[in-house]
């Protein structure tokens, strides 16, 4: 009977559906992403830009009190944030809705000359990426973002900090 069931699923999915079904690609399946950063941020979705904060580089030191949810569309194989710091303390915090948390297992650099580092094809043969430092952030908790998620950043000596997280 499952089987039946999951057949008559992947038939209507296909027929009437096209493109909102089930996939067995690697990477994430879709479920929102709720970010912030102390300063300015910017997301990716395999190299893609699909958020950047009103004015940026701008000198809006508050952009980091108001939380950035996105949905990240199935498939998606790398995430990246990227944040400016305009002074003060630096950090990006981030949480997806199935469990993923900004912690020491991202990958950040202070690099900001890098072409493409938050494409899947990306090689870091320069080694510019290290594990994320945690960070203490302006504060300790944002709305919408898991309590467990860590401010990190790269090197706390510069202003700018690329953090990405391969999702396969």
């Amino acid at each position: 009977m499952i089987l039946v069931q999951k057949f008559a699923i992947l038939i209507l999915c296909t027929t009437h559906f096209e493109g909102a079904c089930p996939t067995n690609e690697p990477g994430i399946k879709d479920t929102s992403l709720f970010a912030t950063c102390d300063n300015l941020m910017r997301i990716y979705f395999d190299g893609v830009l699909q958020f950047e904060d009103e004015g940026w580089p701008g000198t809006d030191t508050l952009q980091w009190q108001r939380t950035t949810e996105l949905v990240i569309p199935s498939g998606t194989k790398v995430l990246g944030i990227e944040c400016k710091d305009l002074g003060g303390d630096k950090g990006i915090v981030a949480s997806t809705s199935d469990g993923i948390v900004t912690n020491g297992k991202w990958h950040c650099s202070h690099n900001d000359k890098l072409v493409g580092w938050a494409e899947p094809g990306f090689e870091d043969s320069a080694g510019d990426f290290s594990e994320a430092l945690i960070t203490n952030g302006p504060v300790a908790s944002m709305p919408n973002i898991d309590k467990s998620a860590q401010w990190i950043w790269a090197d706390q000596a510069y202003s700018w900090a690329a953090c990405k997280k391969r999702l396969d």
